[in-house]
């Protein structure tokens, strides 16, 4: 909590040049909390209300009984996570791009009973309304909206007409034949 006082302050939406003092700062936390908070203790309580609670101290907004089972973000100012949301192992919540050597940072925002699946990536300025489900390995594109209790899916993310049109699990079980 204090080297991301020193190192950023408070993430605030805007654009960088890539060779500046915020990227450089940004990246420095990056990787102090990568390698040594996550490796440290982080992956201890991940998925638990410490880990909710720690988002929390870091700056992020957090609802009551959210799951969350990635230490995939580091904007943690601009990272809103509503009630009963479920953010599933190895999501990324990525809060910036590297665009034409620039910067670029906004908002992502969960909102209440929302599904991340595994594996998925939601991209800065985005907004899951209520009740809406991101497929596995899916990539949810900058600016997108996802509405109210749609299911998108794919790689970018499109919406899904059915439960049954999600793309199936990152691993099967199949029968041997020997």
């Amino acid at each position: 909590m204090g080297t991301k006082k020193i190192l950023i302050g408070t993430y605030k939406p805007q654009t960088q040049p890539l060779w500046s003092r915020y990227v450089w700062n940004h990246e420095a936390l990056f990787i102090f909390f990568h390698v040594f908070a996550v490796g440290m203790f982080v992956e201890l309580i991940l998925g638990t209300p410490f880990y909710a609670m720690f988002l929390r101290c870091m700056g992020a907004k957090v609802g009551r009984r959210a799951f969350i089972e990635t230490s995939h973000l580091t904007e943690f100012d601009l990272i809103s996570i509503a009630e009963d949301a479920a953010i599933n192992y190895n999501v990324a919540l990525q809060a910036h791009l590297f665009e034409d050597r620039v910067m670029k940072v906004g908002t992502i925002s969960i909102g209440k009973r929302c599904s991340v699946d595994c594996g998925a990536i939601i991209l800065y300025n985005t907004q899951l309304q209520d009740g809406s489900q991101v497929g596995p390995l899916s990539l949810v594109m900058k600016g997108e909206t996802i509405p109210t209790k749609a299911s998108w899916a794919g790689s970018p993310a499109q919406p899904v007409t059915t439960k049954s049109a999600l793309p199936p699990p990152a691993f099967t079980t199949q029968k041997m034949l020997w």
